[in-house]
């Protein structure tokens, strides 16, 4: 069975599209968001507005911008980093920027858990392998370098 990411706020959606959540913690770095009128429970079936099939595992935060989500997975050896719209979890691209994953943590993490970041026109990627990469938002690769 494939990992699946899952948006769990049904009514969380049409908030997240504006109030962008560009990195790590959210875009004042704090984790806090400024959203309302959240559902307070959910489940694997109740206040889930959609699932999408992932490659394989990853533990980062999505980023998101606008109706972009950009998110970060295993394939196999594989490191990728898929863009989803936040409205319905389709996939609009997957990009494999590096290989060499590894399980770390006594597989509770992967080479895929940095998360990526965003400032609405490029997305940039990190992965444990060391490879640092920037992408547009359509998908094609700005610049990768080996760090």
């Amino acid at each position: 069975m494939l990992p699946a990411f899952c948006l769990l706020f049904t009514g969380f959606t049409s908030i997240v599209r504006a109030d962008n959540w560009p990195q790590w913690r959210g875009p004042q770095r704090n984790g806090i968001s400024t959203a309302t009128s959240i559902p307070v429970e959910w489940s694997s079936e109740n206040n889930v507005a959609w699932r999408a099939p992932m490659p394989g595992q990853g533990g980062a935060t999505p980023a998101v911008w606008g109706d972009s989500m950009f998110v970060t997975s295993a394939d196999g050896d594989d490191l990728v980093l898929l863009c989803l719209d936040s409205r319905n979890g389709a996939e609009r691209w997957r990009r494999t920027v590096t290989s060499g994953n590894q399980d770390a943590r006594a597989g509770e993490g992967n080479s895929a858990s940095p998360s990526p970041s965003t400032d609405g026109q490029h997305v940039w990627v990190f992965f444990s392998t060391g490879v640092l990469a920037c992408y547009d938002f359509q998908g094609e690769e700005q610049w990768k370098f080996d760090v």
